[in-house]
């Protein structure tokens, strides 16, 4: 009849292999503006006066007439003339000309791994001890 005198436990380590998320790098995408000059060549109008002194003489008989509607001989005044010209405006309004799409995609890939990993023998030790035939994990060594 045999006695047990003790349990030793053995242990072994296993891997479990996982994955994480981790930034590695960034990459930074900037737009830039850059202005250019447009040439336009656009037709515009302006008045000039144009005074002249017509003799008396040549003048046809009719009711004198003034610049501004009345006539008063021999008196003095002043005559204001409006002068209008063209000035060219500009109206910018932006337009989308081109888009650019940003698209991240994964690359998969097997990564080789090969952890070390511990187990637990027990060895005997001792002339007075005889030792049990075969590994009691099972392994050789």
């Amino acid at each position: 009849m045999q006695r047990k005198d003790g349990v030793i436990e053995l242990a072994h380590e296993e891997a479990e292999p996982q994955t994480r998320v981790l930034e590695t790098g960034r990459v930074r995408l900037r737009k830039v503006v850059r202005t250019e000059l447009r040439h336009f060549s656009i037709p515009v109008r302006r008045e000039e006066l144009v005074v002249e002194q017509v003799d008396g003489e040549d003048l046809e008989p009719a009711s004198p007439a003034s610049l501004d509607g009345e006539t008063v001989p021999f008196q003095e005044g002043r005559f204001v003339i409006p002068l209008c010209e063209e000035q060219v405006l500009f109206t910018k309004t932006p337009h989308v000309w081109q888009e650019v799409e940003v698209t991240r995609t994964f690359i998969e890939e097997h990564a080789q791994l090969r952890p070390r990993l511990r187990r637990e023998r027990v060895q005997v030790e001792g002339p007075d001890v005889a030792a049990p035939e075969g590994s009691p994990d099972g392994l050789t060594s």
